[in-house]
């Protein structure tokens, strides 16, 4: 009997030592990012590629929560298979009770596993007042000269104020000379021309071919009454991200941080890093205007020329029935290509993860014109006033 005990008690202590080991076993996983990114709300789908899924729990380690995998892909670049890989932690719920996932790394791998390219995103300890989380989708890039993958970056803290317009990061990757590679660092952009709000879309197709070895992405770029479009030159053949327009007398100035509001460690602003290029005014293509309100009979004043002399002035009546069209706009814009190394220094803090992005905008400074054609008479209008008087909402 008391061999029996003993042996007994010799097993318990060896299943006892059995269940340390796998307790404190270190997760084997890769933090380290050379590339960095991330803006919705809580409810946005946070996967919008209908590629295949699937989700694989790891092992829980004492000090962090259970880590998730899921897989997107595989997408077929220039004859190459490549999956996007997304390691997602347990999001922390906050006062406003979130839940689902945050994604606490991406990766991009071949069809033998190996990683070609890495970012990471800070994870948010326990924190009772803010909830904060990562997400990030990817989606083939169709192009008429060539075909890459568009990666979309966002993120939220909650509780936030709402954004009828919230802004994310979009990152093209395609291969150059036999290599997947990132065309520059992500872009702070609003979502591109095209893209499908729905989420239901296979694909994003290119605005169209420039030249035989480039295509065009446009964003559009909100003024403050209204959105131009912004063309920005994918090279398939050097890699590289451009502004279509370069417009003249480029002087580098630094761009400022954007805002998404308040995280757990208070008001965080993601930065949008390097040096951005501002430039003297460009015209640009206008979008169809949706917003505009014209409850009254008025009238704008209209200048031949987009000049502060404003030539041939003439005052055009706007009804509410109104034929309206919009067709030019005259702005500084701004372009800034980020950092393509790269984020810089440790990512612990929703400004670290986006200390390399770039972005579309425009210069807070810029001198807005808007050419448009009133009942057939065509004519730059320019000014908060004429801007009220033809209904424009004056921001959003």
């Amino acid at each position: 009997m008391k061999t029996l005990l003993a042996f007994s008690c010799v097993a318990l202590a060896a299943l006892a030592a059995v269940f340390a080991w796998h307790s404190v076993r270190p997760h084997n996983f890769q933090g380290a990012s050379a590339f960095v990114s991330g803006s919705p709300s809580s409810q946005q789908q946070q996967v919008e590629s209908p590629s295949s899924q699937q989700a694989i729990t790891s092992p829980s380690t004492a000090n962090q929560p259970a880590e998730t995998e899921r897989r997107l892909g595989p997408f077929s670049i220039s004859g190459n298979s490549y999956t996007v890989v997304l390691h997602l932690k347990p999001r922390q719920p906050g006062e406003t009770q979130e839940t689902g996932d945050t994604v606490a790394a991406m990766e991009i791998q071949d069809f033998s596993g190996a990683v070609q390219y890495q970012r990471s995103f800070p994870y948010q300890e326990k924190n009772d007042s803010f909830s904060d989380a990562w997400f990030a989708s990817a989606i083939p890039l169709v192009g008429t000269n060539g075909s890459g993958l568009l990666v979309r970056y966002s993120f939220d803290s909650e509780p936030s104020a709402p954004e009828e317009d919230s802004r994310d990061w979009w990152q093209v990757f395609g291969v150059v000379a036999g290599k997947l590679k990132p065309f520059g660092a992500p872009l702070y952009a609003d979502k591109p021309i095209g893209w499908d709000h729905s989420g239901k879309s296979s694909d994003y197709k290119s605005a169209g071919p420039l030249g035989s070895a480039a295509d065009e992405i446009q964003f559009p770029v909100w003024t403050g009454h209204f959105r131009l479009i912004y063309p920005v030159r994918v090279d398939w053949t050097d890699g590289t991200l451009s502004p279509v327009q370069p417009c003249p007398a480029s002087t580098p100035t630094r761009d400022p941080a954007p805002s998404t509001g308040q995280s757990g460690t208070g008001n965080q602003s993601l930065s949008v890093a390097a040096v951005a290029t501002q430039s003297s005014p460009c015209e640009y293509k206008v979008l169809a205007d949706n917003n505009r309100r014209v409850s009254d009979t008025t009238f704008v004043t209209l200048c031949s020329a987009p000049s502060s002399n404003c030539f041939n002035a003439a005052k055009v009546v706007v009804k509410p029935n109104s034929e309206v069209l919009l067709l030019l706009a005259r702005v500084n814009a701004k372009w800034n290509p980020g950092v393509a190394s790269g984020p810089s220094g440790p990512i612990k803090s929703p400004g670290d993860a986006m200390n390399d992005s770039g972005g579309v905008g425009l210069d807070p400074g810029s001198d807005i014109w808007l050419k448009v054609r009133i009942d057939g008479k065509e004519g730059w209008m320019h000014g908060e006033e004429d801007f009220a008087a033809f209904g424009f909402p004056e921001d959003e």
